[in-house]
């Protein structure tokens, strides 16, 4: 959940807006294809307490061991495996999961790993940057569409509530919680709708708004999108651009866990603005 979107501006020409648009869409396509992109996502290996062979999907040797204890993850490199760490070479290391942050990256043979953490569940991803920057077939999308861009209210909680999403990927499902700080609510052609709001992350510096619409599985990719939104304003208003909706990781490779919508941000109406399809097969499809 690392994709951002240029500020709003109710100003701007429809002109610049649109080009505003397509920078945003060229920055995006720039970080799929990035080393630590979608794209370029080629392995998940989960695992749990005790110890657990880490084989790259290269077919050479096991590169060492990933242990689990409680919530720390060691890993013990295989005796001539050649694994580095920021420039240096390991042998045996703790590795910092992605709960709260960037992960700690290895590096082997061409390949990152890098723990991944949801909930209760752990498990390894594994990057190849081989080959970059990595092929890309393009996205559809919606053509550009101003009135997509909408002005919102945030109706917040009391205080902040603790919301369990469920995460789903062709190599396992898993569960994690996520904080919410209430409702983000917008009008189009004149009725109401609501998407409950998490922030993406322990920061809380944007909200992560996850929905399904009308399109879903017909004109759109059937798991749901998501976009991003700035925080509220001191009267609680914010805006919501949908032309900068997003396709989740699963898209682009069986190997992402991606978030499912929940079913209070089922929207009924059709959300015809930003990304619909990606136009290849998803990596290890």
């Amino acid at each position: 959940m690392t994709d951002a979107h240029p500020a709003s501006d109710a100003h701007v020409t429809s002109d610049a807006y649109a080009a505003s648009i397509e920078e945003a869409h060229a920055a995006r396509v720039a970080r799929l294809r990035s080393a630590t992109g979608w794209l370029s996502l080629v392995g998940k290996t989960f695992f749990g307490h005790g110890t657990t062979e880490v084989i790259l999907p290269d077919g050479g040797p096991p590169i060492g061991r990933v242990h689990l204890d409680a919530s720390i993850v060691r890993f013990d490199a295989a005796d001539g495996a050649e694994v580095t760490c920021n420039g240096e070479h390991v042998g045996s290391r703790v590795l910092r999961t992605d709960r709260n942050g960037k992960a700690g990256a290895l590096l082997a043979r061409g390949f990152v790993l890098e723990v991944m953490e949801r909930g209760d569940t752990f498990a390894l991803r594994i990057r190849d940057t081989r080959e970059l920057p990595r092929p890309f077939a393009g996205i559809d999308r919606y053509p550009v569409d101003a009135s997509w861009k909408i002005d919102a209210r945030l109706d917040a909680f009391a205080e902040p509530r603790t919301v369990d999403l469920d995460f789903e990927g062709a190599t396992g499902a898993v569960a994690d919680a996520f904080v919410s700080p209430g409702w983000v609510v917008f009008e189009r052609d004149g009725v109401e709708h609501r998407i409950e709001a998490v922030y993406e992350d322990a920061s809380r510096k944007r909200l992560f708004l996850l929905f399904r619409d009308a399109t879903s599985g017909s004109e759109s990719y059937g798991l749901g999108r998501f976009v991003y939104a700035p925080l509220p304003d001191e009267s609680g208003r914010l805006t919501i651009d949908f032309n900068l909706a997003m396709l989740p990781g699963c898209a682009f490779t069986v190997f992402a866990t991606c978030p499912i919508p929940p079913k209070e941000n089922r929207l009924t109406i059709p959300v015809r603005a930003g990304e619909r399809e990606y136009l290849g097969p998803a990596v290890g499809a």
